[in-house]
């Protein structure tokens, strides 16, 4: 509720700001985190080049959550219980996806605000044109 109240007053400055919070990491920043949770984690024999290629396929799908989300998540997993082991797509998707849901939800609804208040000035703007007609 708070948060529609300040999107209220402002709702192009708060789309902003989610959309700043929402952006990727860039990718090398993400190779160098999944190469350190490789480092921490234990993986099946893979040759340098198979790893390579995961971590370009695994960038690419980090890039749809934001940058802090994919560190956070890829820097706690080997904290985690069966975090010793390098992760499946799935199971970061779950965590990313539950970590990133809130962000994703409040911009939806500050987006439908904002189009909702473009839509009543609009009402008012063609409103005003006819009576204007009118008279």
């Amino acid at each position: 509720m708070e948060l529609e109240r300040g999107a209220a007053a402002d709702p192009e400055g708060a789309l902003a700001l989610l959309d700043r919070a929402l952006a990727p990491s860039p990718a090398e920043a993400i190779v160098t985190a999944l190469t350190r949770l490789r480092l921490r984690t234990k993986a099946r024999r893979e040759t340098t080049e198979d790893i390579m290629a995961g971590f370009a396929l695994y960038a690419e799908d980090l890039a749809a959550y934001p940058a802090d989300v994919a560190h956070e998540t890829l820097e706690a997993w080997p904290r985690r219980a069966g975090g010793k082991w390098w992760p499946s797509w799935a199971e970061l998707e779950v965590v990313l996806r539950a970590k990133s849901a809130f962000r994703r939800a409040a911009r939806e609804r500050i987006a439908r605000l904002a189009a909702d208040r473009t839509d009543r000035a609009d009402q008012v703007d063609r409103s005003d044109e006819a009576n204007a007609g009118h008279r």
